[in-house]
């Protein structure tokens, strides 16, 4: 069961490039499997899994297709973006590069983006 617990969640990863949602999906495989057991025991179990798998990503696709939920950045932006303690490069200050990515963003963002910070 783990080599096929692995195999699972490579494919979740490549399906959705997102660990975090990847083990989300991969759990919500696994409990849709359990429930189905006696009927998926006798034949491939794994096939059925990434079946499940698979519809559930585009499913999330879909989903945040529709909603616009994608992801705004990557850790490396936060870091890029973020105040360096002692005053160095990073664009904390008024008027810095922080400044000029949040005036980038669709104002519903922007204004959940400001809150409680004060940049804009």
């Amino acid at each position: 069961m783990t080599a096929t617990a692995g195999r699972l969640l490579r494919t979740a990863v490549f399906l959705v490039y997102d660990r975090h949602l990847a083990e989300d999906l991969l759990q919500v495989t696994y409990e849709r499997v359990a429930r189905r057991w006696r009927k998926v025991a006798a034949g491939e179990p794994e096939a059925y899994a990434r079946r499940i798998l698979v519809n559930l990503a585009i499913d999330e696709h879909r989903r945040r297709s529709r909603r616009g939920d994608l992801p705004v950045g990557t850790p490396a932006d936060v870091e890029r973006y973020a105040p360096v303690p002692g005053g160095g490069a990073g664009g904390g200050g008024p008027g810095g590069e922080l400044d000029e990515v949040l005036r980038a963003l669709p104002v519903k963002q922007r204004a959940w983006s400001s809150c409680g910070t004060g940049a804009i």
